[in-house]
């Protein structure tokens, strides 16, 4: 448990008390209306790993706009970077 808490707080650092009350409260949503509207296994997965990689590409992502032109900085998401065509490091 406290190898847990370690990583979490150390993937944390530098969130705010919002972003990760965003995270935890969209997971719970979908959990809640999941079960109530009975989804199978798979699809309660897909709904939280799919919130949860739109949440954390949209942290991740710093949009500038310039010129007319979006340009993506300091964008680490892998995904992020495949769907935008953004060159990987």
């Amino acid at each position: 448990m406290k190898k847990l808490k370690k990583f979490l707080k150390e993937e944390t650092q530098g969130w705010e008390k919002w972003e990760i009350f965003w995270l935890v409260f969209a997971n719970l949503v979908i959990l809640g209306v999941s079960l109530y509207l009975g989804d199978t296994a798979i699809g309660i997965i897909a709904s939280l790993t799919g919130t949860s990689c739109v949440i954390l590409c949209g942290k991740e992502m710093r949009i500038i706009e310039h010129s007319n032109k979006i340009l993506f900085e300091d964008t680490d998401c892998l995904i992020t970077r495949f769907f935008y065509g953004v060159p990987q490091r």
